[in-house]
């Protein structure tokens, strides 16, 4: 059975998209750059571009040799400016073997206090007084406030990195996937809160969307970004032939064949796709669709009725509800100028009433059509 993954890549030797030179740049500016204080790098791409895959392509550019240290502080699960502040500081804490060094000694006292009041418990459980230490002690395992406060937090970590001799790389991803209130305590977070010496930013993101996200009737979200990185990389789109060499492989592992026609489709219908995350949400739909539909259906026709699918959903419902019409001619329905072709390769009607038809289990035949809904 066809497999399609869709994890990130972990090293150079993995790509496809011929990225590995701008992440060796990328790791050489992460080693050479004055960090006297915080640096930030936005990396830019639209959603399943790669982003991820680049920055572990840049994390594999080190060894352990060298005095880099990586990051990866993951976001989503905070609700809030102060939490968000507090886990990030937390996190950063337990890179640098600080706050382990401080909790271990405080939880080594509570743990024996702990250990020491259950042996006593059964001569002295009555008491009151020793009733009152009980819940004291139990409170101190439990409670927040053993912990330093977040300015003090703050204050600690800067003093310390000013010392070190490592370089402390905060990784941020997928920073568009966040509500706009997020975004804004992220980016109020890089700028102003955890603006420490030796730490430099990796931010990726949808620069698109996070623009939308951040502007207000007062400033342009793009302008804000501006302000807030250092340096921008816009991850180069994925060459021309890739999309095509990609399909075409993954085409003939499922079905076997890989004939004129269906060939001359893929050239003519992959120009819709613009990321290697749509060539796999393509193939997984078309996997599926295949071993249902294999005697029912074309299988070119089907692959470029997937495409439209993954491309627009509601173009795929238009279709759907208008397939007879389709079968025969140009109904009255709107078509993105962009997916015209393919639905001219599915219904060549749709261009030219006195097309020819092409024999076979054809989505533009009336007999067939039902077939592939």
């Amino acid at each position: 059975m066809v497999q399609i993954n869709d994890s990130p890549i972990n090293n150079s030797s993995e790509d496809l998209l011929h990225r590995k030179d701008l992440a060796k740049y990328l790791a050489d500016t992460i080693r050479t750059h004055d960090v006297t204080n915080s640096f930030s790098i936005a990396v830019c791409g639209k959603w399943g571009c790669g982003k991820t895959s680049f920055l572990n392509m840049v994390q594999s550019e080190f060894d352990d040799s060298e005095k880099v240290v990586f990051i990866n502080y993951n976001p989503w699960i905070y609700t809030n400016q102060t939490d968000l502040t507090k886990e990030f500081f937390n996190t950063f804490l337990d890179t640098i073997d600080v706050r382990n060094n401080l909790i271990k000694k405080s939880k080594k006292v509570i743990n024996a206090a702990q250990v020491g009041m259950k042996v006593v418990e059964p001569i002295f459980g009555s008491n009151a007084i020793f009733k009152q230490l009980k819940q004291y002690i139990t409170l101190l395992s439990t409670d927040n406030t053993v912990t330093m406060s977040l300015k003090e937090t703050r204050n600690r970590i800067s003093d310390i990195l000013k010392k070190t001799k490592y370089r402390f790389v905060v990784i941020l991803d997928d920073m568009d996937r966040l509500e706009r209130n997020e975004i804004v305590m992220l980016i109020k977070l890089v700028r102003t809160v955890a603006d420490f010496p030796n730490v430099i930013y990796l931010l990726a993101y949808d620069e698109d969307i996070m623009s939308k996200a951040l502007t207000t009737d007062l400033y342009a979200g793009g302008d804000y970004l501006h302000k807030l990185v250092n340096m921008s990389i816009d991850l180069p789109a994925i060459g021309d032939g890739f999309v095509p060499q990609q399909v075409m492989g993954h085409y003939k592992d499922v079905v076997g064949d890989l004939d004129e026609r269906a060939t001359r489709a893929i050239l003519d219908s992959v120009s819709a796709i613009d990321t290697v995350r749509e060539i796999n949400l393509l193939f997984r739909r078309f996997i599926s669709d295949y071993a249902v539909l294999r005697n029912r259906i074309d299988p070119v026709d089907l692959l470029v009725l997937d495409i439209i699918e993954v491309k627009d959903r509601d173009l795929y419902n238009t279709i759907s509800d208008n397939r007879s019409a389709l079968c025969n001619g140009r109904p009255d329905m709107e078509v993105p100028q962009r997916l015209e072709k393919l639905v001219s390769i599915l219904f060549p009607r749709y261009l030219d009433v006195s097309a020819e038809i092409s024999e076979g289990k054809r989505i533009c035949d009336p007999k067939y059509v039902d077939g592939y809904f």
